[in-house]
């Protein structure tokens, strides 16, 4: 879950605030993310029967902004690539979203238990991943991206 942090909360005066809800690795939280883009619509509910889910219109909802704060919440860099900690969405959800980051990364699927998967951005699409959500992260949080 994102913790808010002093640096977040002087982030937030400077942009409206939308409420929205985040992928995260243990629970659906609903959360402000400084992404007008989101909007009222993605607070259709992300859960049913108490099951994670993606909606069916991600690639509507996710934008650079999201993606950064979903990279600084649940990713992590592991020999050169970049990690997502998926691993509580079903295989369905977790191929919905890489097939919207492969628009424009190059990422791939690894199993971590047979019914476990996390997304991965490949090396040779680091710089691009790194242009396209370092405007948005704190600098605390920098070091994932290094």
């Amino acid at each position: 879950m994102f913790l808010w942090t002093n640096e977040a909360i002087q982030h937030t005066r400077l942009l409206d605030l939308t409420p929205v809800v985040c992928l995260v690795s243990i629970t659906i939280v609903r959360s402000f993310i400084l992404t007008p883009a989101w909007g009222p619509r993605a607070l259709s509910p992300w859960a049913e029967g108490g099951i994670k889910i993606v909606p069916a219109n991600i690639k509507e909802l996710l934008t650079a902004r999201g993606l950064a704060y979903w990279a600084m919440d649940d990713g992590y860099k592991d020999r050169g690539n970049f990690r997502f900690a998926t691993e509580s969405f079903s295989r369905d959800d977790v191929l919905l979203l890489l097939e919207v980051l492969k628009e424009n990364l190059d990422c791939s699927l690894n199993t971590v238990q047979s019914t476990q998967y996390r997304i991965y951005v490949k090396t040779n699409s680091m710089v691009q991943f790194r242009a396209l959500i370092s405007p948005y992260f704190f600098p605390s949080m920098l070091y994932k991206l290094q």
